[in-house]
């Protein structure tokens, strides 16, 4: 099978359930945004093993919302989706970092400056979804945890930092 398939050189292409669609359709841009994080957390993977795990889990959800966004609910191929229990558990991961912040932070370290890096894309990726959240395309949970893994994602940098 090729990689490409000529199909989108009109500005088109398919979305996860098969239908065609413009490639500026907001659920291309959210899955976009969202890609653009999981690459960044590949490198905070890379460079930060000891994090390996609890990136694997975030990147399991973020794939899982991917899908959500792609097939307009869950169910079907989305089984593992964002429950409020993730949130919590994203917080419990900030909170164990014990990070306390006394002044402003400038990243310099490979690790620090990729979670860094993830936590710049993953606002982005909150700004992307914000409209969406608001007309109730975006679920709750799905939104606190985009919001919480920024914060986390700031503070695996600053502790990455130390």
């Amino acid at each position: 099978m090729k990689l490409y398939t000529r199909g989108g050189d009109e500005g088109e292409t398919s979305d996860y359930a098969g239908r065609r669609i413009p490639k500026n359709h907001w659920t291309i841009v959210l899955n976009g945004s969202i890609d653009s994080l999981q690459a960044s957390l590949d490198f905070c993977k890379h460079y930060s093993p000891a994090n390996s795990e609890l990136i694997d889990f975030v990147q399991k959800k973020l794939w899982q919302t991917g899908g959500e966004v792609s097939l307009h609910g869950t169910g079907q191929k989305v089984n593992d989706f964002i429950v409020s229990e993730d949130v919590v558990s994203l917080e419990k991961w900030i909170d164990e970092q014990g990070v306390e912040l006394k002044n402003f932070v400038r990243f310099s370290k490979e690790a620090s400056l990729w979670f860094n890096e993830a936590r710049v894309r993953c606002r982005e990726l909150e700004v992307t979804m914000t409209p969406l959240y608001r007309q109730g395309t975006i679920r709750k949970e799905v939104f606190a945890f985009i919001n919480r893994l920024s914060d986390l994602l700031f503070a695996l940098a600053v502790k990455s930092e130390a």
